[in-house]
């Protein structure tokens, strides 16, 4: 990695923000964020996702209380 950011830092920093600091929904996690984005309170017993699944979607929005 250090090669490729002296090489071309600009394309290296890119690769970092969009591929290596991504964070990946899948589609029941993103209707999930959107219900919430909207305003709505979704617990765990009512979304759909496991309890896995949902301390890996308030994991990845820095909501560990989840």
């Amino acid at each position: 990695m250090e090669a490729v950011e002296a090489w071309v830092p600009i394309a290296a920093g890119a690769f970092k923000d969009y591929r290596l600091g991504a964070v990946t929904f899948s589609a029941q996690m993103l209707a999930i964020l959107r219900r919430m984005v909207a305003g709505e309170q979704v617990a765990q017993e009512g979304s759909g996702l496991s309890k896995r699944e949902w301390r890996e979607l308030m994991d990845a929005l820095g909501r560990g209380d989840g």
